[in-house]
This record gives structure tokens, C-alpha cells and sequence, in this order.
């Protein structure tokens, strides 16, 4: 069965097909009177008297507005209207964010609100413009409620040290978070925790302790690890030369041994003969031989010392002037 041609192909078989013409695109000329000038557009004489009309306020003029508008003279949208001119559209919106967050967070935490913050002109009459970009509303006290009083402008270093777990050092009537303190002393957070850790002053955590030691000369005899500790007693026991400081450590020393000799013979002790010593024992006695070997070496670097030439004739001087004090009437 033969199919019967559409109207394209009869047109095509008449010879009736014409070429389409394109579109013509239509350009749209927007007049040149027709933009709407801004404020920073504006040359510095017509915007001098733009701003001293009124109707573009800037810097103070926004405080009028406000003013206004609780007198009842001004409604609420030309006073924003005003406040997005003075403010410019974005700082407008922050500010406004601001006060919906402190509403919102007031109401999550049941934090009490202000009544001279339930309005955003109100809030910002008494708050005022933020200092910066990155500063938001912050409390002083994070126990009370959000009023004029008790919020500031923070930046977010300030509100991380104003949290409720914040430590507070204070030297006389100077308070501050531990944190601030490291940062103007020029030390480490660890470190000013530490300090607080073991039970400092808070002047203490802040300027460090003192050596409660004296520092021992070069030619001390005493141990590397306690050399303030050992020059400590030898200055209470009445100080003197490092002739002085050889006979303390060597009077120091063997009592030191004779403790060491009792505490090994309290140990353990056999009940009966052939008594084997338990391994806790034995590794007590050990330790306690060991500690008793090195006395007898530091006891043996000391009377070699005491032995030197310079000394034999710092003991006979010694030794002459104590026997004149013995014979004197």
C-alpha cells in the first residue's frame, strides 16, 4: 500500500521550499540617565550637602534616626532605610544577624534577655556599631543574661578566653585569663599550666619561681644533679671555703655509708642456716650495695682532695690557730 506524502514533501515536489530568513536580534540600549547614583559616586561638594541633608546618613547621623523613631516621628522602615545608607547594605545585615543571634542564643540557653534588647534599634543605640569585620557579641559574665551591661564587642581570640573554664591569674588587682598572661610574658600556655598544676602562686605561675638555693661555685664538690641542695645545707651549716665544703661532703658521706651499712643488715636476715634470700630481697641489697659503691668512690675522691699540698697547709694553719685559741687566758 502506497503511503501517502506529508506537506514537507509536497512542498519539496512542488518546488515551493523557501530559504528562512534569520531572526533579527533586537539590542536593548538602557538610557544613560536612567542608574541610580550612590552616595560614593557622588562628587565631594553634592555629597557633603546629600550627607547635611540628611537623606544619606552617615557616621553620626544614624543616632538621630534612631532617636526619631522612638520619638514615633520616624517609621520602621525608613529608619532602616536610613541605617542601610549610614551602614552600608552588608554591615547592615551583620549587625542585624548579630542581634537575631543574641536573641537566638539567649532563648537556647535560657539566658534572660533584656527588655532593651528585644528591638534591633534599641539594641543598637546602646551597643553601637561593631569595631571590625570580626567582632560579635559577647558576655563578661558567662553566668548572667544578655543586657547593655553585661555584653561587649569581642573579637574571637577574647571570646575563646572568656569561657567558663577559662583559668584567671591576678597579681594585685590585675586579673587576666592564663592565656593572655603567656602571650605578654612571652611563654608557653603549657607552661603557665604546669605551673599552675603543681600548686604555685599565681605570681609564681606568671614570673616563675625563684631558686630557693644558692647557686655552688665551679669548684664545689658536690653532685651535678644536687649541687644547689648541697651548697643549701652547707651555708646553714656555717658556710665557708672549698676547704670547708671538702670536710662537710666527707663528714656528709660516712654518715650517709653508716645509714646505708644499717639499713643492709635490716634487710633480711637468715632464721636459720641455709635460708635462701627471696628475689625482692635481693634485688633491695643490690640497689643498697650499689648506693654503698658509689659513696665509697665520691668518699675516696674527696679524702684524695683533702690530701693535696694546698690543703695539708689550710688544716696545719687551722690546726695552729685553734690551738692558740685553746691556750689563750
Amino acid at each position: 500500500m502506497d503511503r501517502r506524502p506529508n506537506s514537507s514533501e509536497q512542498r519539496i515536489m512542488t518546488g515551493l521550499v523557501l530559504k528562512q530568513e534569520p531572526r533579527a536580534r533586537v539590542r536593548r540600549v538602557r538610557p544613560q540617565n536612567c542608574s541610580v547614583p550612590t552616595l560614593s559616586s557622588l562628587p565631594n561638594g553634592e555629597r557633603e550637602a546629600k550627607t547635611e541633608e540628611g537623606k544619606t546618613p552617615q557616621g553620626q547621623t544614624w543616632e538621630d534616626a534612631i532617636r526619631d523613631y522612638e520619638e514615633g516621628q520616624l517609621g520602621r522602615r525608613k529608619l532602616y532605610a536610613k541605617l542601610r545608607v549610614a551602614f552600608g547594605e552588608v554591615e547592615f545585615e551583620k549587625l542585624k544577624n548579630c542581634h537575631d543571634n543574641v536573641k537566638g542564643r539567649a532563648r537556647r540557653q535560657y539566658a534572660p534577655l533584656d527588655e532593651r534588647f528585644e528591638e534591633f534599634p534599641s539594641f543598637l543605640s546602646f551597643m553601637g556599631p561593631r569595631p571590625s569585620p570580626k567582632h560579635s557579641i559577647d558576655r563578661k559574665d558567662n553566668g548572667q543574661g544578655y543586657s547593655p551591661e553585661n555584653c561587649r564587642w569581642a573579637t574571637p581570640t577574647e571570646q575563646v578566653r572568656n569561657r567558663r573554664n577559662t583559668v584567671y591569674l591576678t597579681i594585685g588587682d590585675d586579673s587576666r585569663p592564663l592565656a593572655e598572661w603567656a602571650e605578654r610574658q612571652g611563654v608557653s600556655v603549657e607552661t603557665l599550666y604546669q605551673r599552675k598544676a603543681r600548686g604555685w602562686t599565681d605570681e609564681e605561675v606568671i614570673n616563675g619561681k625563684a631558686d630557693r638555693y644558692p647557686r655552688a661555685p665551679l669548684e664545689a664538690p658536690w653532685p651535678k644533679k644536687h649541687r644547689g641542695i648541697w651548697e643549701y645545707r652547707f651555708q646553714l651549716a656555717g658556710g665557708g671555703n672549698q676547704f670547708d665544703r671538702l670536710h662537710f661532703f666527707r663528714r656528709a658521706l660516712e654518715e650517709c655509708r653508716r645509714d646505708l651499712h644499717t639499713q643492709v643488715d635490716r634487710l633480711w636476715l637468715p632464721s636459720f642456716e641455709g635460708e635462701t634470700c627471696p628475689p625482692e630481697e635481693q634485688i633491695r641489697i643490690s640497689a643498697v650495695n650499689q648506693k654503698l659503691d658509689d659513696i665509697n668512690s665520691t668518699l675516696a675522691w674527696v679524702l684524695r682532695e683533702l690530701q693535696e699540698p694546698r690543703w695539708r697547709i689550710e688544716a696545719s694553719r687551722r690546726h695552729r690557730a685553734e690551738s692558740a685559741k685553746e691556750y689563750d687566758f
